[in-house]
C-alpha cells in the first residue's frame, strides 16, 4: 500500500469521525420515575439544544427488557430550543424494565427504568389526568387515584405536589400537604403564573402520598382495612397550552418611498382554541441607515384592542404613517416592523404577550425636507410648548401669592386671608395637574402613557383631586366667614 493511499485512508477516517456525528444531534432524555410500579404512568422527558432540532417530527418508542415494542407516540418538537417535551405511557404488568427511545430527523435520545412489583407498604398513584386546558395566567388542575398494593381505593392518604422543569430540578411551585384522597380519588390546582411558566412546555409534576399511623385521620382501603404505614411517589408530565397557536408580523411591501405615505403593519394571528380571545396589539416600525438594530429608531406606532374568533387565522392590521424624520433623510433605510400581541383579561391587563418582527424592508428618502405629516406632529408639539410654559409661570405666581397670604400679619382678618391663601395655593396645584394633562397630550407623551399610567393616576389624585377638594372647602369657609362678618355689622 503506497503512502498516498494510506494518507487518503487516514483522511477518510478523520472525516467519518468529525462529520458523521454531526449528521444528527443528541437530545437529552430521561425517565421521570426510576424505579416505577407496574400499572403506573411512566413519563419520558426530552430537551434539545440545537436549532436544527426545532419543529421536527419525532417518534418515541417504548420497549420491554426483551426489546418487544410496547407503544409508540408521535409528535413535533417545540419551536424553541431547550424547551422540554415528552410523552407518558402506563407500564404494563409482567415486565422488569421499561425503555424509551426518541428518534427523528436530527433527533436521538434514550433512557430506561426498572419496573417493580407492588408489595405491602406501597401506595400506587394512577389514572392521572388534567381536568382543564392549562393556560398561562389561569389555573392548572389534575385528578388522580390512590390505591394500595392490592389495587384497592385508599381514603385519607395525605398527598403533596411539586412542579419542576427537569428531573430532580428545583420545584417551580408546590401545593402544601393539604390534599387528601377520598374513596381513592384526589385532585389539586395551581396558579400558572406569568413568568413562572411558559407556553407549550412540559413540566414534571411530582405527586407524593403517604399513610402514617400517627395521623389524626388514619388511612383505610375500600374494605375498611387500616393502612398503618404506606408511601408512594410518581412523576408525570404536564404540558402547558398556548392561548394563540401562532403569531407573525407582516408588511404589505418590501420597498417604500416617501410618497407611499402609509405602511400597513399586520399581526398574522392563529387561534386554534374553541373560544374567542381578546387581544391588545401594539404595532410599530423602525428604520435606520444600515442593518444594525442600534441605528434604527421608531418612526410610527399604534395600539388597539381587537379580538380573534375560535379556529381562525387572520391579519390584524394598522396603517402607520411614513414620517421623513431627520435620522432617515436622504438615505435608503433598512427597516423592520414589530407587533406585541398580548392576551388581556377582564380588566384589560396583559398576562401573555407574543412579540414578533417582520422581515427587513427598505424605505427610500430622497430629501431632507420633513413631509407634511411629520411637520404636523412637530408643529402640534411646538404650539403647545408656550401654553405649557405659561401655565407653569401661572402656577409659580399663584403659589407665591398664596404663600404670602398665609403668612399675613393682619390680625383682624388673619384666618380669612390665610384660608384664602390656602385656596390660591390649591389653585397652583390644580394648574400643575393641568400641565401634566397637556404634557401627556404631546406625541411623545401619548406613546409613554402605558408606562407611566400608574404614576399618572397617583399624581392626579395628589395634585388634582385633593387640591380641588381643598380649594372648594377653603372657598366655602372663607365665604361663610366674610358673610358672618358682614351680617354681624
Amino acid at each position: 500500500m503506497t503512502d498516498a493511499i494510506k494518507i487518503k485512508i487516514i483522511m477518510l477516517l478523520l472525516l467519518c469521525v468529525f462529520v458523521v456525528p454531526s449528521s444528527y444531534a443528541l437530545c437529552s432524555c430521561e425517565m421521570t420515575n426510576d424505579p416505577i410500579f407496574e400499572g403506573e404512568s411512566q413519563s419520558f422527558l426530552c430537551s434539545c439544544s440545537s436549532p436544527n432540532e426545532r419543529n421536527q417530527a419525532y417518534n418515541i418508542s417504548w420497549y420491554d427488557e426483551s426489546s418487544n415494542l410496547l407503544n409508540t407516540n408521535l409528535g413535533t418538537t417545540p419551536g424553541n430550543i431547550n424547551t422540554p417535551f415528552g410523552e407518558s405511557f402506563i407500564v404494563p404488568s409482567g415486565i422488569n424494565l421499561i425503555n424509551a427511545t426518541l428518534t427523528g430527523t436530527n433527533l436521538e435520545g434514550q433512557d430506561a427504568a426498572i419496573v417493580l412489583a407492588k408489595v405491602q407498604g406501597d401506595l400506587q398513584i394512577v389514572n392521572i389526568s388534567s381536568t382543564q386546558i392549562p393556560l398561562i395566567g389561569h389555573k392548572g388542575s389534575m385528578i388522580f387515584r390512590v390505591l394500595d398494593y392490592q389495587n384497592k381505593s385508599v381514603t385519607n392518604a395525605h398527598c403533596s405536589i411539586a412542579v419542576s422543569e427537569s428531573v430532580g430540578g428545583s420545584p417551580s411551585t408546590s401545593v402544601q400537604n393539604s390534599i387528601t384522597s377520598y374513596d381513592g380519588w384526589a385532585s389539586f390546582s395551581i396558579d400558572l403564573e406569568t413568568g413562572a411558566f411558559d407556553e407549550n412546555t412540559a413540566y414534571i409534576v411530582e405527586i407524593s402520598c403517604s399513610c402514617v399511623n400517627n395521623t389524626e385521620k388514619y388511612c383505610f382501603n375500600e374494605n375498611l382495612d387500616p393502612l398503618n404505614f404506606a408511601v408512594g411517589r410518581v412523576s408525570t408530565i404536564a404540558t402547558t397550552s398556548a392561548w394563540l397557536s401562532s403569531v407573525n408580523t407582516l408588511t404589505d411591501s418590501l420597498n417604500y418611498v416617501l410618497s407611499d405615505n402609509l405602511i400597513y403593519v399586520c399581526a398574522n394571528v392563529t387561534n386554534e382554541n374553541d373560544h374567542r380571545e381578546e387581544i391588545k396589539i401594539n404595532y410599530n416600525y423602525r428604520c435606520g441607515a444600515n442593518n444594525e438594530d442600534t441605528d434604527r429608531v421608531v418612526i410610527d406606532s399604534y395600539e388597539e384592542i381587537r379580538g380573534i374568533s375560535p379556529n381562525t387565522t387572520q391579519n390584524q392590521c394598522a396603517a402607520l404613517k411614513i414620517y421623513n424624520v431627520p435620522s432617515i433623510q436622504n438615505k435608503n433605510n433598512s427597516c423592520y416592523a414589530a407587533t406585541d400581541v398580548c392576551i388581556i383579561d377582564e380588566e384589560n391587563k396583559c398576562h401573555t404577550t407574543y412579540s414578533t418582527t417582520s422581515p427587513v424592508f427598505y424605505l427610500y428618502s430622497d430629501t431632507d425636507t420633513e413631509n407634511e405629516e411629520y411637520l404636523n406632529v412637530r408643529s402640534e408639539s411646538e404650539s403647545m410648548l408656550p401654553i405649557i410654559l405659561g401655565f407653569g409661570l401661572l402656577a409659580v405666581l399663584l403659589f407665591y401669592i398664596g404663600y404670602n397670604m398665609v403668612k399675613n400679619e393682619n390680625k383682624s382678618l388673619k384666618i380669612e386671608i390665610a384660608l384664602a391663601g390656602v385656596q390660591v395655593i390649591s389653585g397652583a396645584f390644580i394648574v400643575l395637574w393641568g400641565i401634566l394633562w397637556l404634557l401627556m397630550d404631546f406625541a411623545a407623551g401619548r406613546s409613554y402613557y402605558d408606562v407611566v399610567k400608574v404614576f399618572f393616576t397617583i399624581y392626579s389624585i395628589i395634585l388634582g383631586f385633593v387640591p380641588l377638594i381643598v380649594w372648594l372647602v377653603s372657598g366655602l369657609i372663607v365665604t361663610f366667614l366674610f358673610l358672618g362678618r358682614f351680617f354681624r355689622k
